[in-house]
């Protein structure tokens, strides 16, 4: 299945990862490679602490480390 990581990064042939706990936000995709990442839930629902939905960084503002860092 296809993805888009929270920097706004496509992957493609990616599975869902299950977690011990269910996370109300976010869930984790793997790749062929192992590599994991971080997606949004459709929806998600608001926080207590926080006024609005969460939204998608710019692929610019990933981190060194993000593996597909030199796409964008």
């Amino acid at each position: 299945m296809d993805f888009v990581d929270v920097f706004n990064v496509k992957h493609e042939n990616c599975k869902i990862v299950e977690t011990q706990n269910e996370f109300n936000r976010i869930f984790i995709i793997e790749n062929e490679q192992g590599e994991r990442f971080t997606c949004l839930k459709e929806n998600a629902p608001i926080g207590k602490k926080f006024g609005g939905h969460w939204k998608h960084a710019n692929p610019q503002d990933s981190p060194e480390a993000h593996p597909f860092r030199n796409r964008f």
